[in-house]
């Protein structure tokens, strides 16, 4: 969500939903509350404490859909390891959550379409999702929810990581996401709402070099009281580098998901500050095929209209790379010098 009231944008995080996808839906949701717990999601609601500019307190968990619209389930273990967030030996990144931390670090029972519609509805300023998985539970809100999301004086802008114009990775020209769930895909590009595609050819050009995790390590130690947080983000570019170039004979891995969280973030700054964009998009036609076992997955972009049928996705063509690593290692050091703060914090009692 987006609060511009004091004239500059202020970004809070209204919820987060978990979808199955690059694991099992138990998994996803399970990694969820690890990443949050350990950018001390729990410690901020805990002390009731937040940042400025990316408020915390009031954030849960949802698990989302287990499963596509109509088809079986779809992992890509071979990528993500067994738990999604797997280092080089195998085990999972990030520790499993102790039992206080999970009382804050909650999984709601509500369904996460739901919660969804709810925080767009009750949303103060304007309501930015972003997908970086299958696009099931997007789509079950829209399906749910159409009516009331037409009525609404301004509806959500949707970032979605996902879709190739030439060649995909999982598929001849299926990109993962879409291909996991291409009907749920087809009923978002086909919702009338704003939409935001980045594809494969702008998350491929975010390369994780030796040079990139250098800096990135570099950042995580700058205010750091150990080095616990830059190995793990070492472990887990590591291990995806590894998988990268067994499986796509990539000699660095892309790095996917950050590329429409940050294409999100200066969505939201510049509609409020006029600030120039990292991005270049152009106005296309998408469609996803359904039907064929061979292409299906694949977001069919129309360059030409031979279709006639009306423009529906602003398309990612380019993504200033240099400012995108800056902007990452700009959030590694915060967090870094964040959690020293936390751990040099005399104690109050609390």
């Amino acid at each position: 969500m987006v609060d511009g009231d004091d004239g500059a944008a202020s970004l809070v995080l209204a919820g987060v939903s978990t979808v199955a996808g690059n694991q099992s839906i138990e998994k996803t949701t399970a990694n969820a509350r690890r990443v949050l717990r350990w950018i001390d999601w729990g410690g901020a609601r805990r002390r009731g404490r937040g940042c400025r500019d990316f408020a915390t307190a009031n954030c849960r968990v949802y698990e989302g859909a287990g499963r596509p619209l109509l088809r079986e389930a779809k992992i890509c273990e071979e990528i993500h390891g067994q738990s999604g967030l797997d280092a080089v030996d195998g085990t999972c990144a990030l520790p499993e959550l102790t039992a206080e931390e999970k009382r804050y670090v909650t999984v709601s029972d509500e369904p996460a379409a739901v919660a969804m519609f709810k925080a767009i509805k009750d949303a103060e300023g304007d309501l930015i999702i972003v997908a970086t998985g299958p696009l099931t539970n997007v789509a079950l809100m829209i399906s749910v929810f159409r009516k009331e999301l037409n009525a609404l004086p301004k509806p959500p802008t949707i970032f979605f990581m996902g879709g190739a114009v030439g060649e995909g990775n999982t598929g001849a020209r299926a990109e993962f996401n879409i291909q996991c769930d291409p009907e749920a895909a087809k009923i978002v590009l086909e919702s009338g709402l704003p939409l935001y595609m980045i594809p494969l050819e702008v998350t491929h050009t975010a390369l994780v070099t030796p040079e990139v995790l250098a800096m990135l390590r570099a950042k995580a130690l700058l205010h750091s009281s150990g080095e616990d947080h830059a190995n793990r983000i070492e472990a887990l570019l590591t291990f995806f580098a590894k998988t990268y170039k067994d499986v796509f004979e990539f000699d660095h891995p892309p790095l996917h998901d950050p590329c429409a969280v940050w294409a999100a973030i200066e969505f939201a700054h510049a509609e409020h500050n006029g600030l120039p964009s990292s991005f270049e998009y152009t106005l296309e036609r998408v469609d996803v095929e359904c039907a064929s076992p061979l292409t299906y997955g694949q977001t069919v972009v129309d360059r030409w209209r031979t279709s006639g049928r009306p423009n529906n996705v602003r398309l990612a063509r380019k993504m200033n790379v240099k400012r995108f690593w800056s902007a990452l290692a700009g959030a590694i050091e915060l967090h870094a010098s964040l959690e020293r703060a936390q751990v040099e914090r005399p104690s109050s009692g609390e």
